[in-house]
């Protein structure tokens, strides 16, 4: 196979996300060029449905494949570009690292303490703080458990980098494990460690932080990392994660509902997704296909520590809710969630098309799926950082709410939210 063009592989680009608001017809695309090795070349594009589709491909672009975009006249013209020797090498290079990582799979319900995780889930003693960081346009949490002199540290998502305007938020998360260190009386100088980190979906704003944490060794192999690994996502950035991950040795559960254990529940996804017909790789008897959009593939992740819970929906737009409506799994437990980190950075997409089917509750709005009793909403993102985030009816709704809502944008740093309690600080 003959050497790429320089040229034409300055014009290749990952697809790592397209974005379809409901209000309006243009598209937030966000590509990763080939040739920049951490994304600061990416572009961020608002283009219409015809404008996606390509010249040399039937269809629109879709996310996880590779593009070349080229612009002429203030035109923008799409090409497939799967096909080109960048991108079967990015392929293979990911498929190799799928592989050994799938290895590094431990059965939760035969390798789990059941008997920890039920005692974290009921304890009446049990100190829960979590810390929720203003990292721009991304979601990042970290929750901090003690009883005692024991503790643990879990993490849902992590992005340090916004990558709308490539601003760095790490000294925020470094604010936070700060904190943290003093509340669990460390020194600056001893680790601290991340037992369990929990990644919703393969979009760069919800895990790019992972490499830092890496390299900073919070993450190391005492981790257990809860991940997709089926879903294919080929990127540069997060094939280097995959590898960086693999050398810290650390081991790895997959987030769908069968694999809940006591205080960690998976409200979705209810099987294994892939995220199309030909990244199929070690079939089990129940599986989907995702397609478009990657949002609706995120894991729904409910914690529930000292009596206290708290859902995590990453960017779960209204189908994927209206699949969970289905069955018992949406609606009992979001109706019971303590805290609600509102899905897809308040996107008027993120909460159910239609109310739950099979819950008897007046529901005037659907937005009213976590409304009941609900302690407090916790928004995370950056207004205006792409078209329809925030929703202005979301953003209304959730504020209107008698327990308020908390937003990480307005904190300097991160917002402290204790769970017994219910108050949070603005640090």
């Amino acid at each position: 196979m003959e050497k790429e063009n320089k040229n034409k592989l300055q014009n290749l680009y990952f697809v790592d996300s397209v974005f379809n608001p409901i209000e309006g017809d243009a598209s937030s695309v966000t590509l990763f060029p080939a040739v920049d090795d951490k994304e600061q070349g990416s572009r961020v594009l608002f283009l219409n449905y015809e404008q996606l589709k390509m010249t040399n491909h039937s269809g629109t672009i879709r996310e996880g494949w590779y593009v070349y975009y080229n612009e002429n006249n203030n035109q923008q013209y799409f090409s497939y570009g799967n096909l080109s020797q960048y991108a079967r090498q990015q392929f293979r290079t990911f498929n190799s690292l799928q592989r050994q990582l799938l290895d590094r799979h431990i059965n939760p319900t035969e390798e789990e303490d059941t008997a920890l995780l039920r005692q974290l889930e009921n304890s009446k003693t049990l100190e829960v703080v979590s810390y929720h960081v203003n990292v721009g346009h991304g979601n990042c949490s970290v929750i901090v458990f003690c009883e005692g002199s024991f503790y643990q540290i879990w993490m849902i998502d992590c992005s340090v980098i916004d990558k709308s305007n490539w601003r760095d938020y790490s000294v925020n998360l470094e604010t936070c494990f700060e904190a943290i260190k003093q509340r669990l009386g460390k020194s600056n100088n001893e680790p601290l460690i991340i037992d369990r980190f929990f990644l919703t979906h393969t979009h760069y704003d919800h895990y790019n932080g992972l490499e830092y944490l890496v390299d900073k060794h919070y993450i190391n192999n005492g981790t257990v990392c809860y991940v997709n690994l089926y879903y294919h996502c080929a990127s540069k950035c997060y094939t280097r994660i995959l590898d960086k991950l693999k050398n810290a040795d650390v081991r790895f559960i997959e987030p769908i509902s069968d694999n809940s254990v006591n205080a960690i529940r998976f409200l979705h996804p209810e099987c294994r997704i892939f995220r199309s017909k030909a990244t199929v790789v070690g079939a089990s008897p129940n599986y989907r296909i995702a397609n478009n959009p990657l949002n609706d593939s995120s894991a729904v992740i409910m914690i529930t520590l000292g009596g206290q819970s708290m859902v995590f929906p990453g960017d779960l737009e209204y189908k994927g809710f209206d699949n969970m409506s289905k069955s018992w799994k949406c609606s009992s437990y979001l109706f019971d969630s303590d805290y609600y980190v509102v899905s897809h950075h308040g996107s008027i997409n993120g909460h159910p098309n239609r109310p739950c089917l099979n819950v008897h509750h007046p529901m005037p709005t659907p937005l009213c799926c976590v409304e009941n009793d609900l302690r407090k909403p916790i928004l995370m993102g950056r207004d205006g950082a792409y078209n329809g985030i925030y929703n202005p009816q979301v953003v209304d709704f959730y504020s209107k709410l008698p327990c308020g809502l908390i937003s990480t944008e307005k904190a300097p740093h991160y917002v402290e939210l204790e769970w017994r309690s219910g108050k949070e600080l603005y640090k």
